[in-house]
Parts: C-alpha cells; structure tokens; sequence
C-alpha cells in the first residue's frame, strides 16, 4: 500500500487491490488512520477502517486489530482479560484512539501489576495512579518519589523493620543513595490502607514526599511489589517491599495524562510535554533549513535521543506544526524540504517547491 500526506487535508491511500481512497480531515477515520500508517500489516487494519463509518464502531476496530490483548467492551477495558480501571483506563483508550502506537510501557506494567499476588493492592494501586497519574517508565515500573534528609537517610527509622537489601543505621533509618535498592520481605509491609502511619516501605507522589522531606529522590517500583495505598493522605503514598533509586529530583516529572471526569485527551488535558517537543521538532527543523538543509525524518529522530519518539510520531507532530514534507520510500527517509524563501544561491535537489 502508498499513501500520500497532504498537510491538514487529506490522506490518499493506493491500496494493493488498485483501489484508491481519499480520506478527508473531516473524515472520522482520519486520526485513526494516519496513527496507523507504517505499522505491520497496517494495509489490512487500514481496510477495516475503510469498512466502517460509526465513529464508536471504528474505535473498536482499532483497539481489536491493533491492540488485540485489549478488549474494550461494555464500557469495560481488559488486556488479556485482566480488568483495567481509573486513570489507567482513561490514558490507555485515550492513546489508542488517537492513534498513539508506544503504549508498550504501559503493557509492561500490566503484565508486572497481574503478577502482584493481592488484589487489594492492586485496586489500590489505581487509586494511588488516579492521584497523580505518575510516569511508567520502559520495563513498565512506576516512577514515584522518595522524601529523605540531606544525609540521604530517610527521615524515620523502624529498628524492627529487616531489611534485605539496602544499608540501614543504628536508628533503624535506611540509606537511600543513588542507585542504591532497597527491599523488605513483603510480608513486613503492612497491606491495611486503613492504618496511615506503619510498617513498609514508603514512597509517592511529588506533592506527599517533598512536603516534610529535605531532599527529594527519584524511585522506580515494580507494580508487583506494591502492598497498600493508605488512604490517609488521599491515596498520595504507598507502601512497597522494594525499590531502586534513581536520582535526585530538580522537577515534575511529566507524563501523559487524561482527566477521568472529563475524558479529555491526552493531547488536550497535558501539553506541557508534547509542546515542549514540538518545539524541539520546529526549532531543529528551522536550524536545518537555515543551514540550506532538508532534514529526513530520521534525522529529526535522532535529534530527539532519549525521548521516545519514532518516525510515526514525529511526521505527527511535523502535520500538527504544518510542516510539509515529502514522503520518501520509507518514512524515515521522508523529508523536509527547505522552503523556498530560505533558499539562497546553493543548487537543492528536493524536488518539491513549497
């Protein structure tokens, strides 16, 4: 299958089979139909697509062709068959309507939090998430905070709490430097949320952990080694058997989030983070084509490291910013042709005047 981007307006699409389909940006299916575009087998989820003009059925052909481990029906989301709730369930439809393809880290997390052997915990662990829908990183581990003094011990010590792993002093407070994991037997972590202040492990969200603490950490935690969500502090801590820290915390650290009052998008109710990227998307693009340089896709890619991006994502962002580009063989090899009014004497071979 080809396809040709015409910036704001239209997708054309040369199907195998010689037919070909011209989908305007009025069309329903059009946000879901170029967040599809370049995936495996995109042709045939394409075509589903094609076959279907209610808006809710469409979002059901996406989710199941794309996403299969998912099922969302009866206003309930499973991923292979575990019931996914709260702010979770929002951020996931959310991403998968619109098209989003990374969502990797979050099945990560899911297949970690389906090995938690409590249920409880697991129910409360969406409450903690429905707080302040806190960061998911690559393996799926959540990134919560850590409260401790300017020493890197924490602040309270238990003497009769053991420790397995970590570094602990005569007032039984634990040493939380970078790098360093800390962990307890799970059966030392108390599992009632009714009880505030116990035995465990504690961490959570920036506004619990930097409002009594002198230094702020950064901790990864398995979903699997959660234990409780006290509910004294509005669901804004839990307690955990283990962790890894990280790194000391300068700022929020941002992540995608939907408002499950609302059902906002995740473009909608966070842009901190995507504008921030879009930024580095048209400032990059604009020192290119300054230099008298069409920059690939690939290239843009690469001046992102770190972020997450893929090709798909960026030529997103490239038709949110307005940028026109030229589709090349892959999407990687597309360009960005330098406008003709940054053109100077230098011969350009773009093949395409803007």
């Amino acid at each position: 299958m080809n396809y040709n981007i015409n910036v704001n307006k239209s997708i054309t699409l040369s199907m195998s089979n010689g037919d070909v389909h011209d989908i305007q940006k009025s069309d329903p299916r059009f946000d879901l139909i170029f967040g599809t575009l370049g995936d495996k087998d995109d042709e045939k989820r394409i075509t589903a697509l094609l076959e279907n003009d209610d808006k809710d059925n469409i979002e059901d052909v996406i989710i199941s062709t794309k996403f299969p481990d998912f099922v969302d029906k009866d206003g309930k989301l499973t991923y292979k068959g575990f019931l996914i709730e709260g702010s979770l369930k929002a951020t996931l439809l959310a991403m998968i309507k619109q098209g989003f393809n990374d969502i990797d880290r979050y099945k990560a997390f899911i297949d970690l939090l389906i090995q938690n052997p409590n249920a409880a915990s697991v129910r409360e662990l969406f409450d903690f998430m429905s707080y302040d829908q806190l960061p998911i990183n690559e393996k799926g581990y959540l990134i919560a905070y850590k409260g401790v003094k300017d020493d890197f011990y924490s602040v309270q010590g238990n003497t009769s709490t053991v420790v397995e792993t970590g570094t602990v002093d005569s007032q039984g407070r634990i040493f939380n430097g970078i790098g360093e994991t800390i962990s307890v037997a799970r059966n030392q972590v108390d599992g009632d949320r009714n009880r505030g202040c116990s035995n465990g492990l504690h961490v959570g969200s920036r506004d619990y952990a930097d409002s009594w603490a002198s230094k702020l950490l950064l901790v990864e935690v398995n979903p699997a080694d959660v234990v409780s969500v006290p509910e004294d502090c509005s669901c804004q801590k839990m307690r955990v058997s283990k962790y890894k820290v990280l790194q000391e915390s300068k700022s929020k650290v941002e992540c995608v989030s939907v408002d499950t009052e609302t059902g906002s998008t995740p473009v909608e109710d966070q842009k901190t983070g995507s504008d921030r990227t879009n930024e580095r998307v048209q400032n990059y693009v604009n020192n290119r084509h300054d230099e008298g340089i069409s920059p690939t896709i690939k290239q843009i890619q690469g001046s992102l490291k770190g972020s997450g991006e893929t090709c798909l994502t960026i030529s997103q962002r490239l038709v949110a910013l307005g940028i026109p580009f030229k589709q090349g063989d892959a999407l990687s090899k597309s360009v960005v042709p330098v406008p003709a009014s940054k053109r100077n004497s230098k011969s350009f071979d773009d093949g395409w005047d803007i």
